[in-house]
């Protein structure tokens, strides 16, 4: 193996073992037209999660307006 082929199956061998762990989930999103003094506006929510791998925390869930 050379110089450079030696690292790029380390990281091919990373993926798919990776890609084999892979374990789906159900995704939810909600949607809704919401009615304020101001006038209806939409709004949605959704679940976030942590991402173990970069050592990031979010908080367990989000709301986002004006989608």
């Amino acid at each position: 193996m050379g110089r450079v082929q030696t690292p790029t199956l380390a990281i091919l061998v990373d993926r798919e073992e990776r890609i084999k762990k892979f374990v789906s989930r159900d995704y939810w999103e909600l949607h809704a037209t919401f009615a304020a003094e101001a006038g209806a506006y939409d709004g949605r929510w959704f679940e976030r999660k942590v991402f173990p791998e970069g050592g990031r925390t979010t908080n367990s869930s989000r709301s986002a307006f004006g989608t």
